[in-house]
């Protein structure tokens, strides 16, 4: 690996990928020749030959710090080591790692010291890809100042701050204001969900286009393991605990006199609500709560379940559709899902006939769904079977970095 505020001159024949220092899932990825790694600015070199080598070079921005087992951090992995496959040299910028948590004001601190690594490099590349963020503004300003093309790349609403800095609600109007603004300096947008781009152009981007997530199809697989001790059947839950997830109606759902005996509930993650489903676990049997873990240990959890669920809130993105990872890494998995009934997954689901749609923050609707899918076993196995091919053919990492590489070779072009 080479530290982009130090490196030379790289060869150009050679690709940069996302490297180590971002965790397991990128040592997984990693080609046999590539090299050691620094934080910052990071990449992979290697002698690989791409499948479509256009030779350009792009910067990604990612101030929210890519943490193994995250959801940040797996999309960044998919889409940085699909488009270095595809011939693009990536830089991938984005804070420091640090020991211990991380407050507001260090945050803010590695965020501005980040961008001014950015900022001071003589050279300029051919894209700018800034991951939606608040703070982004001085590196969209500087791309904007030099004429290089900005991507934003939109992954939910400006709300969505919160979930990790809940002391920003004081300044939330500070923050849209931001996001807005580079919205409306970027030359394109990249949202995960149509609504989510629709509410983009509302906001001042001038083109938008949609690339939902994906899934790491052979990490998340059928035939996935792991050596965590798991109940003999279960439904799961993987993602951040957060309230717009619906944890609190996932956990209610326990309660309700249509919960299938016999079922328990596996739940994966971290977050905000983490006492509230570690305390649900102490007093009900059924929850088990494992924590954060590695994405091979969660493939191979999923793949085990009799279904996966993901509750989302309509309280919260009713506006922006979603399309979690845990619905495309469930899908990968082979085991039916259970979502809620907002745009994206909803559509997903009733598209590729791969699982159950419920009402949103209904606790008896999920119990229900999961006492449908316990009774019919069969039924159970074709789902999963059509999520497994919907992913392997449609929303794998690789084929989400296909769509991303094909809007940007069409914007350099410009």
């Amino acid at each position: 690996m080479v530290c982009a505020s130090c490196a030379s001159n790289p060869s150009p024949h050679r690709l940069w990928s996302l490297t180590s220092g971002l965790g397991n899932e990128a040592d997984s990825m990693r080609p046999r020749n590539s090299v050691g790694t620094r934080s910052n600015a990071t990449a992979i070199v290697t002698s690989a030959v791409p499948r479509d080598s256009s030779g350009r070079e792009l910067w990604y921005l990612a101030l929210e710090l890519p943490t193994a087992g995250h959801a940040a951090h797996t999309h960044i992995t998919g889409i940085v080591t699909g488009l270095s496959a595809r011939g693009w040299k990536v830089t991938l910028w984005h804070p420091p790692p640090r020991g211990r948590r991380r407050g507001p004001a260090r945050r803010l601190l590695d965020s501005a010291s980040t961008q001014a690594r950015l900022i001071r490099r003589r050279d300029r590349p051919d894209v700018v890809y800034v991951r939606g963020h608040f703070a982004s503004l001085p590196t969209v300003i500087w791309a904007k100042l030099r004429r290089v093309p900005v991507v934003i790349e939109v992954n939910g609403p400006a709300t969505d701050v919160l979930s990790s800095w809940p002391g920003a609600r004081a300044v939330l109007p500070l923050i849209r204001a931001s996001s807005m603004l580079q919205l409306r300096l970027s030359t394109l947008a990249i949202a995960v969900t149509a609504e989510l781009c629709e509410s983009s152009q509302a906001a001042g981007a001038k083109r938008c286009h949609v690339v939902p997530n994906g899934a790491d199809v052979n990490l998340f697989a059928p035939s996935a393991t792991t050596a965590h001790m798991l109940p003999p059947a279960f439904a799961s839950f993987t993602g951040t605990l957060a309230t717009w997830q619906g944890i609190n109606s996932l956990l209610e759902a326990m309660d309700c006199p249509t919960w299938p005996p016999g079922i328990s509930l596996v739940v994966i993650g971290d977050g905000v609500l983490t006492e509230l489903v570690r305390a649900k676990a102490g007093v009900d049997s059924r929850v088990a709560y494992l924590g954060r873990l590695a994405p091979r240990d969660v493939g191979g959890i999923v793949a085990k379940s009799l279904c996966a669920i993901a509750p989302t809130s309509a309280r919260l993105r009713a506006r922006t559709g979603v399309v979690p990872l845990k619905l495309f890494e469930a899908m990968a998995c082979g085991v039916p899902v259970i979502v809620s009934d907002l745009p994206g997954q909803a559509d997903i689901v009733s598209q590729y006939g791969c699982g159950l749609v419920v009402p949103s923050d209904d606790p008896s609707a999920i119990a229900s769904a999961v006492a449908t899918l316990a009774g019919d076993i069969e039924q159970a196995r074709l789902m999963g079977e059509r999520g497994r091919a919907a992913a392997v053919a449609e929303f794998s990492w690789d084929a989400a970095a296909d769509r991303t590489h094909d809007v940007l070779v069409g914007l350099a072009r410009e």
